[in-house]
């Protein structure tokens, strides 16, 4: 699955802003939408100021694990 969003300058995602580029089942996509929700990340910087980001995150579901 890939979920798209905004990341903003505090690095954490806008739930709002989540939705699902592509998922082979509705399942996998509804689970991405669930762990972006939690993720944090470094936030961009732009000319050395922190800016909001879109990023594009794509999961890949192990089934052996």
């Amino acid at each position: 699955a890939v979920v798209e969003f905004v990341v903003d300058t505090a690095g954490r995602v806008e739930w709002e802003t989540v939705g699902v580029v592509a998922a082979t089942h509705p399942a996998f996509g509804d689970a991405a939408r669930v762990a972006a929700r939690t993720a944090v990340f470094l936030p961009a910087q732009r000319a050395g100021r922190l800016v909001r980001q879109l990023v594009q995150l794509p999961l890949r579901w192990d089934p052996a694990r």
